[in-house]
């Protein structure tokens, strides 16, 4: 590398894998049954036979060093024909962090938009497709496409003779990120503790479910160990009817980091994004000739930087379940603001202003039978989740909205902020949190610098707020002094003053980051109903009267 690619990887506290040169590397081919590669329109054979190269240099007992692992992956790659890892021509290779020891794949040239880097031959995937034959068979039938592809998995690791897969299942981790119970605790978000449970409890279901045979006679911690790397490392392909067709396991693309859009602040600032490429099924190029999965550039990439893939537009409870973080600014995240219907409208007349006034038993039982009706009518899609969520941009899920309109028209807004204060005053205030995360010593610097700008804006929205005057009951910012002061204290009581010692201290990077994604959600409806509030009046005061 030159002086400054050298440089750009002391920076990222990288350092590189050297690439193959496959004219060095002996193998033994062999034939095998790799199972069934189904691509994304479906042309290709529902069943092949393929030919896997094993590396000679694969022992049957575990290799202890992970560079000989890798080097012995790398050699495995270009052996069964990846491109773009084979030699000093390469645009990539292989990189790890210095401290944390995560991997992943960084440019070695500049590279322009377009470019493909690498190319994998499909063959290499692991597929959750069984025909139905096999399904049956392997005991899986109704097992969903994550427990299928688990237990193929599995069938691989405990494979005797050795697997020819065994090269690329030396190199997956030990331990999937993720978190446990006490970390979930500390998020302050209950919802997150439900889907791990549920998760877990899955696991176990299927698990005493499977016959031997098809789990491979794992034991539940090799099944639970089997799905959380199926969970952090599949590909879905697309099915020729729509959605999702089969998933798959693919060899030197999983290694790729993610790299998504990311907002800039609260609402209203535009996502930018961080990835720099795509990967695309290509098709034959020949008769006999293979399919393959091509990672290409969507803009250019500097030499030194990390070439990072999106992983989807994903809440963060996935990502943090999932893949053991939570990026920074994530657009696509929501909050769970009631569990169904029945559920927001008991909320509100037990709890809202207007659903505490005084009405007679059958004008209460006529209002809610108008707002389950108005919440059924706010979508025509079937099979929807009852979760009623509040998405980033102050958007609300329709039927919520709905159903509030059908109890009170003029104050729709006002429960969704009413909502948001409730769930807000159960947490540790904003402020705290963003001041603890910037003293976490594992944070890259570019997130510190944009929770230090976040914290600012949030104290300048704070203080505009508490000046516009409460805008739960309409309060003036020139009312009454006692008023004035109450209405200060609630509001910093909730967001919480710049402290001087933060009662979020010591709580990790990324749990701090996934709570404080989850409050600025919250945040930017209770600072955009005093705008929209005003707006209205406005309106009113300008709209002829007929």
């Amino acid at each position: 590398m030159s002086t400054s690619e050298e440089k750009n990887f002391v920076e990222h506290r990288r350092t590189l894998t050297p690439n193959i040169d496959p004219g060095t590397v002996e193998a033994q081919p062999i034939q095998q049954n790799a199972g069934i590669v189904v691509v994304a329109d479906q042309r290709a054979t529902e069943a092949a036979q393929t030919q896997v190269v094993r590396s000679h240099a694969v022992e049957a007992e575990p290799l202890e060093d992970a560079d000989e692992r890798l080097q012995l992956f790398l050699q495995w790659a270009v052996n069964n024909g990846v491109q773009g890892l084979d030699g000093d021509g390469s645009l990539v290779a292989l990189c790890s962090d210095e401290v944390s020891g995560e991997r992943g794949i960084a440019a070695v040239q500049d590279v322009e938009a377009g470019q493909v880097l690498v190319s994998v031959p499909m063959r290499l995937a692991i597929t959750d497709h069984f025909d139905a034959g096999a399904l049956q068979e392997a005991g899986l039938e109704g097992a969903p496409w994550n427990v299928r592809l688990a237990c193929r998995l599995l069938q691989h690791v405990q494979q005797s003779p050795p697997s020819p897969w065994r090269p690329y299942l030396q190199v997956l981790p030990e331990r999937v990120p993720s978190v446990d119970e006490a970390e979930v605790a500390l998020t302050e978000y209950s919802p997150l503790l439900a889907i791990l449970r549920a998760r877990h409890q899955a696991t176990q279901y299927w698990h005493d479910r499977l016959s031997p045979a098809a789990s491979s006679d794992a034991t539940l911690e090799q099944f639970s160990w089997a799905m959380s790397v199926v969970h952090s490392r599949t590909f879905g392909t697309a099915a020729r009817d729509g959605g999702i067709g089969t998933r798959v396991m693919l060899p030197v693309v999983d290694l790729l980091n993610h790299g998504g859009s990311e907002h800039a602040g609260l609402a209203g600032s535009p996502p930018t994004s961080a990835d720099s490429v795509r990967w695309d099924l290509a098709p034959p190029q020949q008769e006999g000739g293979e399919w393959y999965m091509n990672v290409s550039a969507i803009r250019d990439i500097e030499a030194g930087e990390e070439v990072l893939l999106s992983y989807g537009e994903r809440h963060s409870d996935d990502f943090i379940l999932s893949y053991g973080f939570c990026p920074v600014g994530n657009p696509f995240d929501d909050v769970l603001l009631f569990p169904s219907v029945p559920a927001a409208l008991e909320w509100f007349f037990d709890r809202s202003e207007a659903g505490q006034r005084k009405i007679s038993e059958a004008d209460a039982r006529q209002l809610y039978v108008a707002a389950v009706e108005a919440a059924q009518e706010a979508t025509s899609e079937s099979g929807q989740p009852s979760e009623l969520r509040l998405r980033a941009g102050c958007v609300v899920d329709p039927r919520l909205t709905s159903a509030f309109a059908a109890l009170a028209p003029g104050d729709v807004s006002i429960n969704v902020a009413l909502r948001c204060e409730e769930l807000l005053a159960g947490c540790t205030p904003l402020l705290h949190d963003l001041a603890a995360v910037r003293q976490c010593q594992d944070a890259d610097p570019a997130d510190l610098r944009y929770f230090s700008q976040l914290a600012t804006q949030m104290q300048q929205n704070v203080a505009e707020l508490i000046g516009r005057g409460d805008f739960t009951s309409g309060t003036a910012a020139e009312g009454l002094p006692e008023e004035q002061t109450r209405w200060r204290n609630h509001i910093h009581r909730l967001a919480g003053q710049p402290p001087a010692e933060s009662q979020a201290a010591g709580v990790p990077f990324k749990i701090l980051t996934f709570r404080i994604q989850k409050k600025l959600l919250m945040w930017d409806v209770l600072f955009e109903i005093p705008k929209a509030k005003e707006k209205s009046t406005a309106a009113a005061e300008v709209s002829p009267v007929v």
